[in-house]
């Protein structure tokens, strides 16, 4: 066998070795680009997902504060109210206090003035009609 032929054998041999393993290579170049472009996808949803996150949270914040707002102005409100009522009940107190004392006071002449009434009564110097409308009156107050 002449060596011219078996060199072209090996180089023929060689040559299908280099092409099945570029074969090989670009299967596997193109199954890491398409990883890559499903990478990339998942990227942009991320990035997408990442986006609305933020707004949400701008939307929240801002409810937050719009509530929180509300929220110091109703306090203040009630508080105004609870100090008004507080006034209120003071006042509302005082004023029992006072017709509470008018009330002792007026039972206190009452009695004293049917005691009066019942001296005079039991001395004759009262008339019997007036005595006992004068008395009903009196009974009526207490």
């Amino acid at each position: 066998m002449p060596i011219d032929l078996v060199l072209d054998s090996l180089v023929a041999v060689l040559l299908v070795v280099t092409a099945s393993y570029c074969f090989i290579l670009d299967r596997r170049l193109k199954e890491l680009r398409s990883g890559q472009d499903g990478m990339k996808e998942i990227i942009r949803a991320l990035n997408q997902a990442t986006e609305q996150a933020q707004s949400a949270i701008a939307h929240l914040k801002i409810s937050g504060d719009a509530a929180g707002h509300d929220l110091r102005e109703t306090v203040s409100k009630a508080r105004a109210l609870a100090d008004e009522l507080s006034l209120m009940l003071e006042s509302g107190n005082n004023i029992a206090d006072r017709l509470e004392g008018s009330a002792s006071q007026a039972m206190i002449q009452n009695n004293h003035a049917l005691r009066k009434l019942k001296q005079a009564t039991s001395q004759g110097d009262v008339e019997t009609g007036a005595e006992e409308g004068l008395i009903k009156t009196l009974r009526q107050t207490r």
